[in-house]
């Protein structure tokens, strides 16, 4: 409760002193990972995605299979995999090829 004295009930503005300041901590943002994007064992592109949405907060699995877990000693070490570009049996080189053409007037 702040009294107020006489004084300022009788201003139209009235600055907040230091005693009816509210002193407000801000709190650190919770923190979470994000599991970047990786070549899976079919040789797709798998997209990167935080894991911010649910108390899953960090990225777990293995390099091949990665998802959101909970416990922080559960999470994957990203900087160990080796997957972060197209595997050479997965790329596919271009041929030119004749094809023939038939061409049927009638």
């Amino acid at each position: 409760l702040v009294r107020l004295s006489e004084s300022e009930l009788n201003c139209t503005t009235v600055a907040p002193s230091a005693s009816t300041q509210r002193i407000t901590q801000v709190r650190p943002a919770l923190t979470h990972d994000t599991c970047l994007g990786y070549y899976d064992v079919s040789g797709q592109f798998d997209k990167e995605f935080e894991c911010n949405n649910t108390d899953h907060r960090y990225c777990c699995g293995s390099c091949y299979l990665r998802f959101c877990c909970q416990f922080k000693g559960n999470r994957l070490d990203q900087r160990t995999c080796k997957n972060y570009h197209k595997p050479d049996w997965v790329k596919t080189r271009y041929r030119a090829k004749h094809t023939p053409f038939i061409s049927v007037f009638g």
